[in-house]
């Protein structure tokens, strides 16, 4: 079950119920992480929100917190903006691995 978790990547996750915002950064375990929301919430919104005047606005995958802020406006003020990082040489380390032996190199 766990390989089908891998199979669709969402990026920022979006919930207007919940009040929360998913800020994905890669290479940091969001596949899991996303994949982990979606089971429990699958009415989760995937790379929009709603902006200032409640219109669902689409973004980048890997939006940063500060471009999603600026799109919701006022409204991200009663929003929990969650992220993870990672120690810096561990996301060297697993890109190193990613672009030898991942998908990276299965592309070329």
């Amino acid at each position: 079950m766990l390989g089908l978790w891998f199979r669709e990547y969402y990026g920022m996750l979006y919930s207007e119920n919940r009040q929360f915002v998913f800020v994905a950064v890669p290479k940091t375990g969001t596949s899991t992480i996303e994949a982990q929301l979606r089971r429990i919430d699958s009415d989760l919104q995937h790379n929009r929100v709603r902006d200032a005047e409640g219109l669902w606005v689409e973004l980048q995958t890997h939006a940063t917190s500060a471009q999603i802020r600026a799109t919701m406006g006022a409204r991200a003020a009663s929003f929990t903006f969650v992220a993870f990082l990672r120690d810096p040489r561990d996301v060297v380390v697993s890109k190193y691995y990613f672009y030898r032996s991942g998908r990276a190199a299965r592309k070329q």
